[in-house]
């Protein structure tokens, strides 16, 4: 018998335990002060979902999991951005509860429900090549690669970005995907860029000006 979680947002007294997640799961597959990225991500959420420095998203809300008796088992932290989009940012589940009572398809089954009710297009994520067991349980759940990124994270790890489409009644729509591929960009490509963005993005996308450009180059 399937055993039903518990969904939740995210309080202060999950600190704790959003950190030693993160600081438990994360090392291996990026590098920098997870303790500190914790504390972000957490304080962005209880303050409202606004990310302040955040020029390309609108909301930032983290859920945490739970068993029937309360017992906290994964989190996810989900990015929505201006374009219609909602990034995974991340989804960790504790050790002792991974592949444990499909508790992962379940909160990724919470994510793709709380996504479709903003009217989201597209969910994504990206995930480290050496992370095998994270890339087959997104493939496995209908996410498609789009494209690769050496030392994108961490030096000498291959970061692989996945992502799901959703037209507005929540149905999966089929992407061409042999023929869409990812690259880096940099200030040759600007005055291309510019055109592409103004002319065929900024209709869909709120808030997008000179700043926002100038955001993407010097990220």
């Amino acid at each position: 018998m399937k055993t039903q979680l518990r969904v939740r947002e995210a309080n202060s007294s999950d600190r704790d335990f959003v950190i030693r997640l993160m600081e438990q799961t994360l090392p291996p597959f990026y590098d920098g002060d997870h303790r500190a990225h914790a504390e972000r991500l957490l304080a962005t959420h209880l303050s409202g979902g606004e990310d302040k420095v955040g020029h390309f998203s609108f909301e930032q809300r983290m859920f945490v999991a739970e068993t029937e008796d309360g017992a906290r088992i994964g989190f996810v932290n989900l990015i929505g951005k201006k374009q219609g989009n909602y990034k995974i940012s991340p989804l960790i589940l504790d050790p002792e509860f991974r592949g444990v009572a499909g508790y992962g398809t379940q909160l990724l089954e919470f994510t793709e429900q709380y996504v479709q009710s903003q009217s989201c297009r597209q969910l994504y994520c990206t995930v480290a090549g050496n992370n095998e067991s994270a890339l087959t349980f997104f493939l496995r759940h209908g996410f498609t690669l789009a494209g690769k990124s050496k030392s994108h994270y961490k030096p000498g790890v291959e970061e692989h970005m996945l992502y799901k489409r959703f037209i507005s009644t929540g149905e999966l729509i089929t992407m061409d995907s042999e023929h869409i591929s990812v690259r880096p960009f940099d200030q040759a490509h600007r005055e291309q860029f510019e055109s592409l963005v103004y002319q065929q993005v900024a209709p869909f996308f709120k808030g997008v000006d000179d700043a926002w450009i100038q955001a993407t180059f010097d990220g």
